[in-house]
């Protein structure tokens, strides 16, 4: 019995590591591409490309849904990068500043989110493959915090962050990820419990402020506005001014609550993102309220 336990044993760990390594020769040979995430890599290129437009839409998938690339006047003076929650604020940020790198003509920031959206933080169900697999490379990391970089290296594990291979392996196979993410969160608890600085960054309003004081010295106009949500929105708005007066945005606070839209809750499949047929009814008059919410 212990022998053909042990064969087994053999035979599995044998399979599995053929596995790999088949996947490590296709990955080599270069028949590699995006598994996830396309819309962040496509604003990731976008980014990249020097334009004419002079305002600038960034946004959670929401705000997507109104402001998609999908919809680009190329002729306008629009630019619509709204991509998803899951890249945080951090990512928000790393889009923008690229973007200021390749259009130096920008005039006007909008990011367009719901507030809930704008404190999201790091986690084991999106962050790998919104946030890591994107953006992980040094051309983007240098936008990012020391602290923030290394704080990711060390919750979502070295090899996992720094090599293109696994990335691209996790992206592939889906029962892969949820493995990861799985016994990834059970290791990153007990590290946790050891010692609270392994605790996740927070990659929300710290990055807030940087995108406001980069558009400032630029003399670029940034605005933060509200994507729309539920009439029974329930979401602690006061936690959310208590938290951005002591990070001194006051006024970013007051500018995202002025411009909300509610709409009733049947308009919303999710609780989160509006039904198609709502969408597509009332896209331009929805798309035109945000932007004229600004603070002028």
């Amino acid at each position: 019995m212990k022998k053909f336990v042990r064969e087994i044993l053999i035979i599995t760990a044998a399979s599995v590591m053929l596995f790999v390594l088949m996947n490590i020769i296709y990955f080599k040979l270069g028949h590699h591409g995006r598994m996830t995430a396309f819309e962040v890599y496509d604003a990731i290129d976008r980014t990249g490309q020097q334009t004419e437009y002079t305002a600038l839409v960034l946004g959670d998938s929401v705000a997507r849904q109104f402001f998609s690339p999908e919809d680009q006047d190329e002729s306008g003076r629009i630019c619509f990068l709204a991509t998803n929650q899951a890249i945080m604020t951090a990512g928000n940020d790393i889009l923008l500043e690229r973007f200021i790198e390749n259009n130096a003509q920008l005039k006007e920031v909008y990011y367009i989110l719901r507030p809930d959206s704008l404190k999201s933080r790091a986690n084991f169900i999106y962050t790998y493959s919104y946030f890591i697999t994107p953006f992980f490379y040094n051309e983007y990391l240098k936008y990012l915090s020391a602290d923030t970089v290394e704080a990711l290296k060390n919750v979502y594990g070295r090899l996992w962050t720094g090599k293109e291979f696994p990335k691209w392996f996790l992206g592939k196979y889906p029962k892969a990820l949820e493995m990861y993410n799985h016994y990834g969160q059970r290791i990153w608890e007990m590290k946790c419990a050891w010692n609270k600085e392994n605790e996740l960054p927070d990659m929300s309003l710290p990055y807030l402020k940087k995108m406001k004081q980069i558009c400032d010295d630029r003399r670029i106009e940034f605005h933060l506005l509200a994507a729309p949500v539920p009439e029974k929105y329930e979401y602690d708005l006061e936690q959310l001014c208590s938290e951005m007066d002591a990070a001194g945005m006051p006024d970013l606070y007051e500018e995202l609550t002025d411009s909300m839209q509610y709409v009733e809750g049947t308009q919303f499949v999710d609780g989160i993102h509006l039904n198609k047929e709502y969408v597509q009814a009332n896209k331009e008059s929805i798309r035109k309220n945000i932007l004229e919410s600004r603070r002028k």
